[in-house]
């Protein structure tokens, strides 16, 4: 099971590759090997999907869970709201494709690292809509990690901080 905690600041390479760190690395290997159980061509494979906020990257597995939660949910809201199934089976379904369509795979290379440029060209847009160039942090969030803005990342931790009303957002 994949564990990411913590988060670093890291320079994109002139090829827009981040190179994990080592403790990322370390991780997301261990889980690639625990679900590829031998698939050689599925041990360095991993999936990023762009959310309104950062590029979300999951193992093949961690991402159809994360698809999978992200349904539940759904469903659940529904089923609390009264709203019968068979009224919103066509909007599930395009719920489900964008998941899976707006995903990118993407293969980790020997020394951890990640080119993003391939996201550049099944969608030109995601990598300058999100600000991911230059500078970025990687954020570990449990089962998946997180590509951040240098900036936007900055901002979203203060604003988590003052929510918190923890010391470092008063100083």
């Amino acid at each position: 099971m994949l564990r990411l905690v913590g988060n670093r600041r890291i320079k994109l390479d002139a090829k827009g590759r981040l190179v994990l760190p080592a403790d990322f690395k370390k991780a997301i290997l261990a889980a690639l090997q625990e679900e590829g159980a031998g698939d050689s061509e599925a041990s360095n494979l991993l999936y990023l999907y762009p959310s309104s906020e950062a590029l979300l990257g999951f193992t093949p597995a961690g991402h159809d869970a994360w698809v999978g939660r992200r349904l539940a949910e759904r469903e659940k809201k529904r089923a609390s709201l009264g709203i019968a199934e068979d009224d919103l089976d066509d909007f599930d379904d395009d719920e489900s494709l964008d998941y899976y369509s707006m995903t990118t795979s993407i293969e980790m290379d020997a020394a951890g690292r990640i080119s993003l440029s391939k996201l550049d060209k099944d969608d030109p847009d995601v990598r300058r809509d999100l600000g991911i160039s230059g500078e970025i942090f990687l954020v570990g969030h449990k089962d998946h990690f997180e590509i951040w803005n240098a900036d936007r990342w900055m901002e979203k931790r203060k604003k988590m901080r003052a929510h918190r009303g923890t010391p470092a957002a008063r100083g």
